[in-house]
């Protein structure tokens, strides 16, 4: 089978969910199967190019993906639709799978399979609709009535949590069938990552940016201080909000409590939260939860907090593999305390969340994924 992935952010050179997601995929169905990537021109050298049984074919050059505060680009995202055209170059394919976001390639890459009578499966990691009023505030309409067009143009629907695949059909529109696939891990590298002495006792790994809440945890750190003054805490990530977080811990004089470490390669980060008692994800916006599920892979329970825009509570089962909180500084701080203080029910949380993260290995991912692609063509 010969398939294109098309997406404007490409795994290694971009570090984020999505991109991942393919990469991990194609990487497994290349073995069997003619894969190609289709994204931004990141490497040097000619726009084509074979690596590891994979084709790549850079549209252009790649702008800033994200706008100084932090915000995806709308002008990059209309370059990336209008470029993305150029898969009608590249022979015809069995299928295109295609991310939905950032929407604006998903109406010519729609219009031209229809020609060339190629199938579209499209990858959700979210729906937001009407949390783009939260996001952009003026331009929300705007943000709201491209997402609805992209909709209904594929002949198939993956969402990645629960959650999406909910928003996605109260969206309305019809349009195809929706399955729902999650995101995985390469379990057996991750559990294999040894386990030892925590060194510290919190951990966040993420962008820094607004909607992950870094300020829920710095909040809820100063209220620990009060009942373990030794407790330390490591933020592990760079992002538009880092000066703003190093303030307010600053203002909350959490000193030598909180250490923030910036940018981990992707390696090293593994042994970074082994080396934790807890993973606290604060986020109120989540697609699914990555770093939740990869903290279970190395035997480490999260806490994460209810959200009507968060699909991490998805994958910890409240009291068993983690805990599921409501976004508020005290009942963080006491999700925390019960884990930090006792280590045997840290222990048990972190050995069940691991039984949990075997079922998301990628292979299996794959596999699904997959058997979409089969279904898609024979029906197309």
């Amino acid at each position: 089978m010969k398939i294109a992935f098309v997406y404007d952010a490409l795994y290694p050179y971009s570090i984020g969910g999505g991109e991942k997601r393919y990469w991990e995929i194609a990487s497994r169905l290349s073995a069997h199967h003619e894969v190609h990537m289709i994204s931004w021109k990141y490497w040097d050298g000619a726009a084509d190019l074979e690596r590891d049984g994979i084709f790549y074919h850079g549209v252009g050059r790649p702008p800033s993906l994200y706008t100084e505060d932090g915000k995806r680009s709308i002008r990059e995202a209309v370059e990336f639709g209008l470029r993305s055209a150029r898969v009608a170059t590249l022979g015809k394919f069995d299928v295109l799978e295609v991310c939905a976001f950032p929407y604006f390639h998903a109406l010519p890459l729609w219009l031209i399979s229809r020609v060339r009578r190629e199938p579209v499966v499209m990858t959700w990691h979210e729906y937001w609709g009407d949390y783009w009023t939260q996001y952009l505030g003026r331009g929300a309409q705007a943000a709201q009535a491209v997402e609805r067009v992209a909709l209904p143009l594929a002949d198939w629907r993956v969402a990645v949590s629960a959650l999406t695949a909910r928003r996605l059909r109260a969206g309305g529109r019809g349009g195809a069938q929706i399955s729902v696939i999650p995101n995985g891990i390469d379990f057996d590298a991750l559990s294999s990552v040894p386990r030892r002495a925590p060194e510290f006792d919190v951990t966040y790994v993420g962008r820094l940016i607004e909607h992950k809440r870094v300020d829920l945890l710095l909040q809820a750190l100063r209220l620990l201080r009060q009942c373990l003054p030794d407790i330390r805490c490591q933020i592990v990530g760079t992002g538009p909000d880092h000066d703003r977080l190093e303030r307010l811990a600053a203002d909350l004089e959490l000193g030598s409590s909180v250490r923030f470490r910036g940018h981990v390669d992707e390696k090293t980060v593994y042994n970074v939260i082994a080396g934790s008692k807890v993973l606290v994800m604060p986020s109120e916006r989540e697609g699914f939860g990555m770093t939740v599920l990869e903290a279970a892979a190395c035997g480490v329970p999260s806490i994460v907090v209810r959200g009507h825009y968060s699909a991490a509570d998805e994958i910890v089962e409240d009291g068993v593999s983690g805990l599921v909180v409501d976004p508020d500084p005290r009942c963080l701080a006491d999700a925390a305390e019960s884990v930090i203080r006792s280590p045997d029910a840290g222990r048990r949380m972190g050995d069940a969340a691991q039984a949990l993260a075997s079922r998301y290995d990628w292979t299996k991912i794959a596999d699904e994924s997959l058997a979409i692609y089969e279904r898609v063509r024979m029906a197309h």
